[in-house]
């Protein structure tokens, strides 16, 4: 219910408070887990840049989906979310230590498939490299003049 309150009032509509807001939610999510987080942005990321309400809410549900998926599958020791922007896009990058899948045998689980759908619901794409043993990341890339239409 807080990301729903969160994502309709406007004074959060800037790339900046969405970063800050992700950083927080990394912290507490894997505050007492053992995994060793880290949230990192391109430093030439622009403060000031808008994202309307709806991008919000589901570019965070995404990494709040990956972030469940890594603490219950992947028994990673480390996790790494990179938000960046190139080509008037935003780009999540969500890397762990884990264990890794095979991506084409696991292709249809509820996580991924939600990852998958909210992402081409804002138009963007999302590569998954993983191999068993070598740990997992997973690329998003969302233009960030989506509107919700």
């Amino acid at each position: 219910m807080h990301t729903i309150i969160w994502s309709l009032n406007a004074e959060n509509d800037t790339l900046e408070n969405f970063v800050e807001y992700v950083r927080q939610y990394c912290i507490s999510f894997f505050d007492n887990s053992g995994v060793k987080h880290q949230c990192v942005t391109n430093a030439i990321l622009p403060a000031d840049l808008q994202l309307k309400g709806v991008l919000r809410k589901n570019l965070f549900l995404i990494i709040k989906e990956a972030f469940h998926n890594i603490l219950k599958h992947a028994e990673a020791k480390h996790v790494s979310l990179q938000i960046g922007q190139r080509d008037e896009k935003i780009i999540l990058m969500i890397e762990d230590d884990g264990k890794g899948f095979d991506v084409n045998v696991h292709k249809d689980g509820y996580g991924l498939n939600n990852l998958d759908v909210r992402t081409k619901l804002m138009k963007g794409t999302m590569t998954i490299d993983s191999q068993p043993g070598k740990g997992t990341s997973v690329l998003i890339e969302i233009p960030y003049n989506f509107n919700g239409v």
